[in-house]
């Protein structure tokens, strides 16, 4: 009885609130892939709410708070049916905006010869529109590398963190970094045209960013669950149809939660308590960036490869090397793709420039791409798995993180 009393007690306003984004995130996950009716869904509602009450159930209030959640995205979803809402942007400034992503598509376009173009404007406007040759896109599907130009959301969290890292390299304080990298972002993100699964992942991103900021675990793990549950407000219907949300989402996940669990920084975090300065654990991520971005990109590939799988059907056999090599590139790549077209957009001269000494490290990573792609027994294609089996997958995934989360708590 005492450790019951002790456990409910440990439970702060943060718990809470976690688990009512839980329910909200739930509720609009349930209506994406369940037909269910109204009445089905309050029955199983009440049951929920009779079940932790009549039986004194130790977190019930926990319960509550998921159910006030997932209470609410059914209201949401019973007075605005599944249909996105729309920002009322002025006419003005979407037409700026798309300007701007045709002038930097143009721009590229004269720096650079295919694949390379292709690939610079994929990493930098999205692949949706991008028209690639029938070769390089295969390569990328063997080779499990699509996601990095599939949208351009995936890419906004890989630049984040490039930025975080560099300015942290340079020693700037980390009381700074969040602001001047979650200000790249939305400069970036404006100068790209702001497609839409480039703002979901800069709001990911950029909450994420401020959660690491105070090194607090339990923040980044509110800070996501908000930017998912938020997201999935605005359009209920991105959970199950907006693959690039998907990807953004899952991607963001690997790299911003996954990863530093399996790298044991909340080892980290619980010695802080203890006397161990922020400066001494700054210096500890310095000399382990290149264990982080291994980390990093393992963790986003994991994340992804089922959905990867289940969308294009093809099973790579050489994915994590390759991707090991390519991902931690693709902040450097897209840093240079976007001044390569924002020179030439300013002053073409300076953007021949930039594009000229771009265009080595381009190639480079396409030829890389191009290179796995070509190796025996690469990929096999015509792997196309159920749904079922994918939710079998993910399953495993997360019971994994949580015995890693069990043994870092």
């Amino acid at each position: 009885m005492e450790q019951s009393s002790k456990q409910e007690k440990t439970l702060v306003l943060s718990d809470y609130f976690f688990w009512f984004l839980i329910g909200v995130v739930a509720c609009f996950a349930v209506f994406n892939f369940f037909t269910l009716k109204v009445w089905q869904v309050l029955s199983a509602f009440l049951f929920l709410i009779f079940v932790s009450f009549a039986f004194r159930f130790r977190y019930k209030w926990l319960v509550a708070s998921f159910l006030s959640g997932f209470a609410a995205g059914f209201l949401r979803i019973v007075f605005w049916g599944g249909s996105g809402f729309a920002l009322n942007l002025p006419a003005e400034f979407l037409g700026f905006l798309e300007f701007i992503k045709q002038q930097f598509s143009a721009a590229l376009s004269k720096l650079f010869s295919e694949p390379v173009v292709g690939f610079s404007q994929g990493i930098i406007l999205g692949g949706q529109d991008i028209k690639f040759s029938n070769e390089f896109w295969q390569a990328l599907k063997i080779t499990s590398t699509a996601h990095i130009i599939a949208v351009s959301g995936f890419n906004i969290t890989l630049i984040a963190r490039g930025i975080s890292r560099f300015l942290s390299l340079i020693t700037l304080h980390r009381k700074l970094i969040w602001i001047f990298a979650s200000l790249a972002v939305m400069v970036f993100i404006v100068f790209v045209g702001a497609p839409a699964s480039a703002w979901r992942a800069g709001v990911i991103s950029i909450l994420m960013l401020i959660a690491q900021r105070f090194s607090r675990q339990s923040k980044t793990k509110i800070a996501f669950t908000f930017a998912l549950a938020l997201m999935a407000f605005l359009n209920p219907l991105a959970l199950k149809n907006d693959l690039g949300f998907q990807l953004s989402f899952l991607a963001s996940f690997g790299i911003f939660y996954v990863a530093p669990m399996f790298l044991g920084k909340g080892q980290i975090h619980r010695q802080a308590s203890f006397g161990i300065s922020q400066d001494r654990q700054d210096e500890e991520e310095k000399s382990n960036w290149f264990k982080q971005i291994a980390f990093e990109t393992l963790a986003a590939q994991a994340m992804v490869f089922p959905l990867l799988i289940y969308k294009f059907g093809t099973l790579s056999l050489v994915g994590s090397l390759a991707n090991l090599i390519v991902l931690p590139l693709i902040p450097l790549a897209m840093g240079l793709s976007f001044f390569s077209g924002l020179g030439m957009i300013v002053f073409e001269p300076l953007g021949r420039l930039v594009g000229f000494v771009s265009y080595p490290f381009l190639n480079f990573i396409v030829k890389t791409i191009e290179l796995f792609a070509g190796l025996p027994l690469a990929g096999l294609s015509g792997v196309f798995i159920s749904p079922l089996f994918l939710i079998v997958c993910y399953a495993a995934l997360l019971l994994l993180i949580y015995s890693v989360y069990r043994q870092n708590a």
